[in-house]
């Protein structure tokens, strides 16, 4: 059965909306709703109050991950047939939406619709009535229980799948830049407590301030480059590197030979709290680490 089918309830068609969709494949990814489950009014719902709700309505519901915006979705029509749609958007491509469509049938038994695609497999969900233009939708799983609820919308007028899902990159992408604009430049170290650690045990701790702010400091860049810069008896030099993203309006580190990991505590204009745990290697099975945790200002 069609990926949408095993994981949403209603399936509904953009045939009329000129998506010009291509297949997005197969992806099976473990995603959450972005929308809070708003139960009013219980699940008792009757089949022809259900079978009105639906028809000739185009429904949408949304699942988002820290890399992928996923809708679907369908219309429903009279006599018992519908038009689904998927529509996706990953962070590895730029957020490209890619998209497809496929006819099925349905079946309404009192709060229950039951999916049945072009092979033959059916899909059933109990459905509980928000409000005409909200649904909560559950999937009856083999043994009878129910699977956590989703929430699905009517799409409102003046809008179409397509521009909704255009909004929610939109954002996505706005909240992105946002993260690389605060980020991007060089951070001046004002204050960094450095602890080294022998097969896990820690040994020395080192506390250094630079009230001057003309010592090491941390440049970031656009591109997605972290760079510890020390300054040396020649002058500046590169001390160790790693790259970075930004998802889901979060910054993610990406490990190197020289970073275990880089935990950000604070992050504004200004001002940047942040703890690097770098990791060396030696012959045998010892391994060495050594964790800054810096206080940098950015100046100007």
């Amino acid at each position: 059965m069609k990926n949408w089918i095993f994981r949403s309830l209603l399936c509904f068609a953009v045939c009329t909306l000129a998506l010009s969709f291509t297949s997005c494949g197969d992806d099976d990814e473990n995603v959450t709703p972005n929308d809070p489950i708003n139960n009013n009014g219980g699940g008792s719902n009757t089949g022809s109050d259900l079978t009105s709700l639906l028809v000739g309505k185009t429904w949408y519901w949304v699942y988002e991950s820290s890399d992928l915006i996923e809708m679907e979705g369908a219309a429903f029509n009279n006599g018992g047939t519908c038009t689904g749609f998927e529509l996706k958007a990953r962070s590895s491509n730029n957020y490209e939406v890619r998209g497809e469509q496929f006819s099925a049938r349905y079946v309404v038994l009192g709060n229950r619709v039951s999916l049945i695609d072009s092979d033959g497999d059916m899909d059933t969900k109990q459905v509980t009535i928000v409000s005409p233009n909200q649904i909560i939708i559950q999937s009856v799983k083999s043994d009878g229980t129910l699977g956590s609820p989703s929430n699905a919308y009517v799409v409102p007028d003046g809008k179409t799948p397509q521009s909704i899902m255009n909004e929610l990159v939109a954002e996505r992408k706005n909240a992105n830049s946002a993260v690389i604009d605060k980020i991007a430049g060089d951070w001046p170290i004002f204050s960094m407590m450095t602890s080294t650690y022998t097969n896990g045990v820690e040994g020395s701790i080192n506390a250094d301030l630079f009230p001057n702010m003309d010592e090491d400091y941390l440049e970031f860049t656009s591109e997605g480059v972290m760079k510890y810069i020390e300054k040396g008896s020649t002058g500046f030099h590169e001390d160790g590197t790693t790259t970075f993203r930004v998802v889901n309006g979060q910054l993610v580190f990406d490990s190197s030979s020289d970073v275990d990991h880089i935990v950000i505590n604070n992050l504004t204009a200004s001002e940047l709290d942040i703890e690097i745990w770098w990791a060396k290697k030696y012959t045998g099975t010892t391994v060495k680490q050594k964790v800054c945790k810096a206080i940098c200002y950015r100046v100007g």
